[in-house]
């Protein structure tokens, strides 16, 4: 079962076979290869305080949206509700565009190492396996770049983890996003707990890397040693893709 791409707040590419990329640590390739799974981690471990956020144009009209729909006190409980939904939510990145980027070899490769995975949207939307989510969906889409002169939807708890501010606009970022708020019982009515505290980092689902991985590229500050370490790597899981190195590796010409 694929992920989920029908859903108003996941925008989708005009072209699904577009190129997208993950740029990754030779220790997370490693762990990619050995667990044949991705990682989602949690949002509010992430490094960007803002994940998961309003903005202040959601402030300025919270007020006003809500007048006569909800009372005064259970609004005073949105923030704290949408600040704690961060720990349960969890998100796996892709860069998506055309060519390599040399902003993301900086961003998330390393001088010890780093490898990129090359595939295409429409690949990464059907190698990953959500058969075990049960009845709680996985979705996919590309993430939105805006201001704080942006209303972000408070319609559900989805669309606010699909926003980013404009000075992340340079990642490009498809994401993959799951939540699993554990439920309680409540004069025996199901309700979640949306304040209890998460003992997990991250969620890993399995993925098939046949389907997934079209071409990996070695990090542009790494040698022949490193590229044939990654060959190795790859045979040893049974795994047949090209290799080659960052377009950034070649020699300049004059």
């Amino acid at each position: 079962m694929p992920i989920t791409t029908n859903h108003s707040n996941f925008k989708q590419p005009q072209n699904i076979h577009s190129p997208v990329w993950r740029y990754m640590s030779l220790a997370k390739f490693l762990s990619l290869l050995h667990t044949q799974s991705i990682f989602l981690s949690r949002v509010d471990l992430l490094d960007d305080p803002f994940e998961g956020s309003s903005t202040n144009m959601n402030i300025t009209l919270r007020q006003e949206l809500y007048k006569d729909k909800i009372p005064p006190d259970q609004l005073e409980k949105f923030s704290q509700y949408f600040k704690h939904f961060r720990r349960w939510s969890y998100v796996n990145c892709w860069h998506l565009s055309t060519t390599e980027s040399s902003a993301m070899w900086k961003l998330y490769g390393s001088i010890d190492g780093a490898v990129a995975i090359q595939s295409t949207y429409n690949a990464l939307v059907n190698a990953v396996d959500v058969e075990g989510l049960g009845s709680k969906s996985c979705y996919i889409g590309m993430v939105e770049y805006i201001s704080e002169e942006h209303f972000v939807t408070e319609g559900n708890s989805l669309g606010r983890f699909m926003v980013k501010r404009n000075s992340f606009e340079h990642e490009k970022e498809v994401r993959i996003l799951l939540q699993k708020v554990p439920e309680i019982c409540v004069d025996g009515k199901k309700s979640v707990d949306i304040f209890s505290d998460n003992p997990l980092r991250g969620i890993s689902l399995p993925v098939n890397l046949k389907a997934l991985i079209q071409k990996i590229y070695i990090s542009p500050l790494t040698g022949k040693w490193f590229f044939e370490s990654v060959e190795d790597l790859l045979r040893r899981y049974d795994l047949d893709m090209p290799i080659e190195f960052s377009m950034f590796a070649q020699e300049p010409v004059y």
